[in-house]
């Protein structure tokens, strides 16, 4: 399928503004929209938003954490070379989980150049994946 991400700073802003766009081009064969957890709190959205969203449009999902507020200079820097693990960041993980379809793959998303040189390439990818797996478990025990 093709994956549409809506990107806060583009000229698809949000997750209304994507599924419109995948709804006015007749979504042939698996069209839908790629959710990044920080593009949608960034963008103003919900996890009820997406919750509400048609499950056959919600094609992927990006998963990270994040603060409250962008704390990087520019949202672009954040979204590139900024994000948080799982779990050191305040977005409600196990609901955005809990609030995609069933079979929705999911994605670690998680630039973190200030790692790189502190931390082994082995060692970011296990705090990603227990993270992830942690956020997850969180959502099946909430469902």
């Amino acid at each position: 399928g093709v994956a549409l991400e809506f990107y806060p700073v583009s000229q698809i802003p949000s997750l209304s503004a994507a599924l419109a766009l995948v709804q006015a081009v007749g979504r042939p064969q698996r069209v839908g929209v790629n959710v990044d957890l920080l593009h949608l709190m960034r963008s103003g959205g919900s996890v009820a938003e997406l919750a509400a969203a048609p499950a056959d449009m919600i094609l992927y999902a990006q998963l990270c954490d994040g603060p409250a507020i962008c704390a990087a200079p520019t949202f672009d820097e954040e979204a590139s070379t900024a994000r948080m693990l799982a779990g050191e960041g305040v977005f409600d993980l196990a609901a955005f989980v809990a609030a995609l379809p069933q079979d929705c793959p999911i994605s670690v998303e998680l630039p973190r150049n200030h790692a790189i040189g502190t931390e082994t390439r082995t060692q970011r990818v296990a705090q990603a994946v227990d993270g992830m797996r942690a956020a997850i478990a969180r959502a099946k025990a909430n469902r």
